[in-house]
């Protein structure tokens, strides 16, 4: 009779001290019509924020799109996958792709190596969010300056 109450006690023990970590997540977010959205296609009021283009903080945020974003919040050791599916860039010729660059004070953002290439499909770019992030991280494509047309968004990090 021991073993078998001991051995739930145990399980319940580890549960409630919080031992068991919880897994990381997959947030995608889809690259369509020169937006970023949570949806299969993005839509005109997806945009979270007008950019200032020094990089310098933003202009003005959008209080609808920010609502509908920020309702899936995101924890450090998420991924955050990036998919390319604009049907709208690929038919302008000129159009090269989007990237996805971060805010960090300078006109040009981080980007690393998140560039997503016009006219090769779906293409995916991915990152993972730090275990020491918080807060709202900002991010904007700067090709050509699309974020002019309101290519931004955001992640809520709690």
């Amino acid at each position: 009779m021991r073993r078998r109450l001991v051995l739930p006690l145990l399980a319940l023990a580890i549960c409630v001290s919080g031992v068991i970590p919880s897994s990381a997540a997959t947030v995608n977010v889809t690259i369509s019509n020169f937006r970023y959205c949570q949806g299969n296609q993005c839509l005109p009021i997806d945009f979270v924020y007008v950019r200032n283009p020094t990089g310098n903080g933003f202009i003005h945020q959008n209080a609808l799109a920010a609502t509908l974003i920020f309702r899936d919040v995101v924890h450090p050791g998420d991924t955050i996958v990036w998919t390319y599916k604009d049907s709208l860039c690929d038919a302008i010729a000129g159009c090269p792709g989007h990237a996805v660059c971060f805010e960090n004070g300078t006109p040009e953002g981080d980007c690393g190596d998140r560039v997503t290439p016009a006219r090769a499909g779906p293409v995916t770019v991915s990152w993972t969010v730090p275990a020491n992030a918080g807060g709202l991280i900002r991010y904007f494509c700067n090709v050509n300056g699309h974020y002019n047309f309101g290519m931004t968004g955001a992640l809520l990090v709690k």
